[in-house]
């Protein structure tokens, strides 16, 4: 039996080490982009700022639970701010590092120095591609030993829990699919119970996961884009066995916890990739495994930039700009015009305002009354949609019933992960065939 640790809040960081520490983050998605305006130069110094905070508290290990970069062809500058991250890290010394695929992830990518990595202590799982007793990890205890197991679950394709049947219902899809998540887990847990067998005491136990789960509280984009993984659900929070002392989980944008002690948790983005994260605070999370309790600490994460919404008309908005000249910390702008004369220099005019500051418009709407009587209907550029917003739209034009919809937006998600790993394979098989 796994030893569960009671979970308290406490200033970690702020005290003497008394246990392994071990940091939780994910959802990087670096490469990724807020409108057209790339996000590199903001993740770099969140890298150089995360480095920094795993050698002042001591760490012992970083989680990153999934979505490390934003697709998968990451583009070199991501490349670059990846390697040179776990450079870093290795050079600070003492500190592991575990790298756990997410759906925005290409699996064969994570894995291609993945022997390499491992000789620098940092160990990476892009998918389900080994045996179970394969995905359990043993970390050494501060007086030697073994002082943790972790069941390194990443994000996983649901042709990897589930065997896709003919003439099989929408309902059938559904249930096999979380049961095949369910399986998945309870086969991670068995042999994690295997190993703490072979221990001269029980130890503590993380599982990680890159999943939606039932309960969990969802930005406003991922509410219209669906909380799906393929035909996948939301999962219930009972897939993760109640021994487990933490579960570390990536997908979801907002940090919070779940679970009957707050046990399951996700860690969130470090920085606010969508306007519908401007409110959120941002961190990484802490935690320390005493003798007797497992202590928790959210670390707020340097704010790198702030991203802004501004609506009115032409004095309004002009206003609000002349305000934030004088303001140091960088804010990326969107800005809604709703006065009642059309503009036709709107843009090249603001941004002539916002000149020698650090703030930069990437958007802008006109959404004055004489161009919605011209227009009766509200559109909105491809650009600021997901193809799963695209779709969603399709869905609420033709008045489908609420059932079908979603059916039919969890057969959407279902083809478009298929395209994406046919267009994997194919880079697999490229890649080998150079080799």
């Amino acid at each position: 039996m796994a030893k569960v640790l009671p979970l308290l809040d406490d200033e970690i960081s702020a005290r003497p080490k008394r246990g392994l520490r071990v940091v939780h983050t994910a959802d990087w998605h670096l490469g990724g982009e807020i409108y057209l305006h790339n996000l590199l130069q903001e993740q770099g110094r969140f890298l150089h700022w995360l480095s920094d905070q795993l050698k002042a508290v001591q760490a012992d290990m970083l989680i990153v639970a999934g979505d490390v970069f934003d697709n998968r062809v990451p583009a070199n500058g991501a490349q670059k701010l990846y390697y040179e991250f776990l450079g870093r890290v290795h050079s600070n010394g003492g500190c592991e590092v575990l790298i756990l695929g997410g759906n925005h992830d290409s699996a064969s990518f994570l894995h291609s120095p993945r022997t390499l990595l491992r000789s620098f202590q940092i160990q990476v799982q892009g998918n389900l591609d080994r045996k179970p007793a394969e995905l359990c990890r043993a970390i050494a205890g501060p007086q030697g030993g073994t002082g943790l197991l972790i069941g390194a679950v990443p994000y996983f394709r649901e042709a990897e829990v589930r065997r896709v049947m003919a003439g099989e219902s929408y309902q059938d899809q559904r249930d096999d699919g979380l049961a095949g998540l369910a399986e998945c887990y309870a086969q991670v847990w068995a042999e994690l119970e295997k190993c703490q067998l072979s221990l001269p005491q029980p130890v503590p136990v993380i599982l990680t996961g890159h999943l939606p789960v039932a309960g969990a509280a969802l930005t406003g984009d991922e509410q219209s884009a669906g909380a799906y993984i393929g035909n996948l659900l939301p999962a219930g929070q009972e897939i993760f066995p109640a021994g487990a002392s933490y579960v570390a989980l990536g997908h979801l944008h907002g940090a919070q916890n779940l679970g009957g002690r707050g046990q399951i948790r996700y860690s969130g983005t470090p920085l606010p990739l969508s306007f519908s994260e401007k409110d959120q605070r941002k961190s990484v999370t802490l935690l320390e495994f005493g003798e007797e309790f497992l202590y928790r600490q959210e670390l707020p994460v340097e704010e790198m930039y702030r991203l802004r919404e501004i609506t009115g008309d032409w004095p309004a908005i002009t206003a609000a700009l002349q305000q934030l000249k004088d303001i140091p910390l960088p804010h990326l702008l969107k800005v809604s015009f709703t006065g009642d004369a059309a503009v036709l220099t709107e843009v090249e005019e603001l941004r002539e305002i916002l000149r020698g500051s650090e703030h930069e418009l990437v958007h802008f709407n006109n959404q004055s009354r004489m161009q919605l009587r011209r227009d009766k209907t509200v559109r909105q550029s491809l650009q600021e949609l997901t193809p799963e917003q695209v779709f969603q739209h399709c869905l609420q034009q033709w008045e489908v019933p609420a059932e079908k919809a979603q059916q039919l937006m969890a057969l959407f998600n279902a083809a478009q992960r298929q395209l994406q790993e046919d267009e994997e394979t194919a880079a697999g098989t490229a890649e080998e065939a150079r080799k």
